[in-house]
């Protein structure tokens, strides 16, 4: 079973930014390079690479219409990277041309606004080296330093398969993929069962009767006042001149960049938070999770409401639950979620006149029971699984 690691890089020195930072870049140009070579001359991803690496050797990678050949130095940079990145450049392309549609090519990657990481992979026993200390040594880029105490699974006793470096508003971070046990993970089996509710106001709604609101947790207090300072600080950047050139080369502009994106990464990481609390809350008391099978993208078409969707992240939550429940040996059953919210629980009637987004509470016209909408739609979820 594949597991990765994920940590923060606490208190790097200069040569170790400046060698992540080259990396990067030269990851971003061996793309962009490989992506256009396999355009031009319609040739696989890997042909391209053969062609890279060939040409690199004999100094010939950048030319111009006369035949002569320079930037001996940056050439000189891409060989003392290593050469797994190139690997794993190509593959990335592989990937990016399986997904995308025929009608459409792969983007090449801007400086700016794509994510800025790089993967190496192990090719021998000499690539990547753990002491016990926690200094991880890796050929060509240098010691990171990691507290093996904070980490869940103890790095010493497994063998390290990859290693992906990514940079973000709060700094770099190392993920580490190695593989563990399939049963490492795995708790005391439970018979109970749940049935779960998506709603806007209230996040998860259970059969059982509780209920998950986001602003009533910790990572949920302060979220509006940083939604309203991020968008005040949006506003600044959209009144600002884009076509002056002076502008955007200004450290102002730069600084209120900056500022604008460890926003948005600081709300990002609040909302997975609060999804990690809750799914941790479910795998660990019930045996038998159903949900239903939501598409965020039709309903991000009522534009009333698609900032508030969008901030659900139901589709991150739901792939949350399918590893958890995968590690901890739980079962996951996802329904179709046709008429759970119109249907009672208790007589099975279909309501005369469908339900509006405002009317919290469910009245059934046959039995006359009373309950919470999203809490009857959890309890029509849980039948239709059983």
């Amino acid at each position: 079973m594949n597991y990765v690691i994920k940590t923060k890089i606490r208190s790097p020195n200069k040569q170790l930014l400046n060698t992540l930072e080259l990396n990067t870049n030269i990851a971003r140009f061996t793309y962009n390079w490989l992506l256009a070579a396999s355009l031009k001359s319609k040739c696989s991803p890997k042909e391209t690479r053969d062609i890279f690496r060939h040409l690199l050797k004999e100094n010939k990678l950048f030319s111009t219409k006369n035949g002569t050949y320079y930037d001996e130095d940056f050439q000189e940079l891409i060989r003392s990277t290593p050469s797994q990145i190139t690997d794993m450049e190509s593959d990335k392309l592989i990937q990016a041309f399986k997904t995308i549609k025929k009608t459409k090519m792969p983007k090449f990657k801007c400086k700016h606004k794509s994510k800025q990481s790089f993967t190496l992979n192990k090719k021998n026993d000499t690539n990547f080296k753990l002491d016990e200390e926690g200094n991880l040594k890796i050929v060509k880029i240098g010691v990171v330093k990691l507290k093996l105490q904070e980490l869940r699974v103890n790095l010493l006793n497994y063998d390290i398969k990859q290693i992906t470096f990514t940079k973000s508003s709060y700094g770099w971070y190392i993920s580490i993929l190695i593989d563990l046990e399939d049963d490492y993970f795995l708790k005391k089996k439970k018979e109970k069962k749940i049935g779960i509710d998506w709603g806007v106001k209230a996040f998860a709604s259970d059969s059982c009767g509780r209920q998950f609101k986001f602003k009533e947790f910790e990572s949920g207090k302060d979220y509006i006042k940083l939604y309203k300072e991020l968008k005040r600080l949006q506003s600044i950047l959209g009144k600002k001149k884009h076509n002056n050139k002076e502008w955007k080369q200004s450290k102002k502009y730069k600084k209120l960049k900056e500022k604008v994106s460890y926003l948005h990464e600081k709300l990002t990481n609040k909302r997975k938070n609060f999804l990690h609390y809750v799914s941790k809350y479910y795998v660990n008391k019930y045996g038998t999770i159903v949900i239903e099978d939501l598409r965020p993208r039709n309903m991000l078409k009522n534009h009333k409401l698609a900032r508030v969707i969008s901030d659900g992240m139901f589709y991150t939550w739901k792939i949350i639950l399918q590893y958890k429940s995968k590690f901890y040996g739980r079962e996951l059953i996802i329904i179709n979620p046709t008429n759970t919210s119109q249907t009672c629980n208790v007589c099975g009637t279909k309501l005369s006149k469908k339900l509006k987004l405002n009317q919290k509470v469910f009245k059934c016209d046959k039995c006359g029971i009373s309950i919470n909408r999203d809490i009857n739609a959890a309890k029509n979820i849980l039948k239709l699984a059983c």
